[in-house]
């Protein structure tokens, strides 16, 4: 698995991603909101278009957890990673870029 950091944005706004480990059917997304720490993690069985939810730490319920598919686009400078989110508490929904490079770690 490779570690990478870097930036995410979507139209509320852009976010710190403080750690991302990617790797062929798994990807973990540790990020920094208004809210505070978020987590996004999906899985895959093709490795490139993966499921799973988001949230906060305290979140973890059904009601409160968000649903996101995204897909992966890699080069030699990073990764690319576009997603839809769905709100399940609110019924929200949106586009989530995540542009992240390799971690010096």
């Amino acid at each position: 698995m490779m570690r990478y950091e870097g930036k995410s944005f979507s139209c509320e706004g852009s976010y710190q991603v403080v750690d991302a480990t990617i790797g062929k059917l798994k990807i973990s997304i540790d990020y920094i909101d208004e809210g505070g720490v978020g987590l996004v993690s999906v899985k895959s069985t093709n490795g490139i278009h993966y499921d799973g939810t988001y949230g906060r730490p305290g979140q973890w319920d059904s009601k409160k957890l968000g649903e996101i598919k995204l897909e992966v686009f890699k080069n030699s400078q990073g990764v690319l990673l576009v997603a839809k989110w769905v709100d399940n508490y609110t019924g929200n929904e949106g586009i989530w870029l995540f542009r992240l490079t390799k971690s010096p770690l």
